[in-house]
């Protein structure tokens, strides 16, 4: 007793919306997804049955920033890293998974070599390591316009008010 925020249940936080392939249709009380499914396996392993399992919505800083949660633990896509790991007690990694480029639908004929990418008008989460990424390895001609979560990265792609994003 008094382990969990609640007594008997287990309350998991994940990202607002949750994305494929970790999370399907933004439903993570379904189980179904990577993240999702290992939620349910980690809750069994811990002695709590699938409806003890309870689910709210983080920002990704919000998970982060140091003081009191709302939740037990997190499952989303963090990169750690060394700032990171002195707020937060990660567990080991349980999937890495490498950057990748989504291009808009003007940008797709773009030739995949650097000296191209960096005259793309690229978008990136400001709070991310693509950030960082970008500026190190791709060094963008124009600097890159910083969004708040995901969601906005992708509504300024359909936007067309970025050619590339860093993920």
């Amino acid at each position: 007793a008094g382990k969990t925020l609640t007594d008997g249940k287990l309350t998991i936080a994940t990202g607002n919306p949750a994305y494929y392939p970790w999370v399907l249709n933004d439903a993570p009380e379904a189980g179904e997804g990577f993240e999702a499914a290992v939620a349910y396996a980690v809750a069994a392993e811990m002695g709590f049955a699938a409806e003890d399992v309870v689910w709210t919505r983080t920002s990704f800083d919000e998970a982060i920033q140091p003081g009191a949660k709302d939740f037990d633990i997190n499952m989303q896509q963090y990169s750690i890293t060394a700032a990171r790991d002195e707020m937060v007690d990660f567990s080991a990694p349980y999937y890495t998974a490498p950057m990748a480029v989504l291009v808009s639908p003007g940008a797709i004929d773009t030739p995949a070599t650097l000296d191209a990418l960096r005259d793309l008008k690229w978008g990136a989460v400001g709070s991310t390591t693509a950030v960082p990424k970008l500026t190190d390895v791709i060094q963008p001609s124009s600097d890159p316009l910083l969004y708040g979560d995901n969601a906005d990265v992708n509504a300024a792609m359909s936007a067309n008010q970025i050619d590339a994003a860093l993920f």
